[in-house]
């Protein structure tokens, strides 16, 4: 999974997202969804995230809005290698709009994630935050490698 950077003249500053992937159903239909898309952040900052964490490393921080280069992001890619690894997503840390809110995926090895924005609902209210909640940003992403995952390694970015 290691990826060294590659230096272009040619290339303008931003990121570029190339993607291809398929599937086939039970009668052989075949169906592609392929895409190519330059993203220009609001800045040039990025901040890289990451580590090896083994089953007992506990909750690791990937990136905190209050202590990092960048305090908002227009795009995060995050993947991991080794075993899967939970990723949590904290909404409204600071409790500016109300109540804090913590969302939860897992990430598996070899299928990336990837985020278009750090926008997400706090102050939640009648157990459903579409519609019900305050439109917030993403403060603090945090990662744990579960009892019984193998060692794994997530590496990824933030840019604003």
């Amino acid at each position: 999974m290691s990826h060294p950077p590659v230096q272009s003249p040619t290339v303008s500053p931003g990121i570029r997202l190339t993607w291809a992937l398929s599937y086939a159903d039970s009668t052989g239909n075949v169906f592609p969804f392929t895409g190519d898309t330059q993203i220009a952040p609001a800045s040039n900052e990025i901040d890289h995230v990451g580590g090896t964490f083994s089953n007992a490393g506990g909750v690791v921080t990937l990136w905190d809005a209050t202590v990092s280069n960048t305090e908002s992001f227009s795009f995060l890619y995050l993947e991991c290698s080794g075993g899967f690894i939970d990723i949590e997503f904290d909404a409204d840390t600071d409790g500016s709009t109300g109540a804090r809110a913590t969302y939860t995926v897992r990430l598996f090895p070899a299928v990336p994630l990837v985020l278009g924005a750090d926008d997400a609902y706090a102050n939640i209210t009648g157990g459903n935050a579409l519609g019900t909640g305050t439109l917030d940003l993403i403060e603090r992403i945090r990662a744990l490698v579960p009892a019984g995952g193998d060692n794994s390694t997530v590496r990824g970015f933030v840019a604003r």
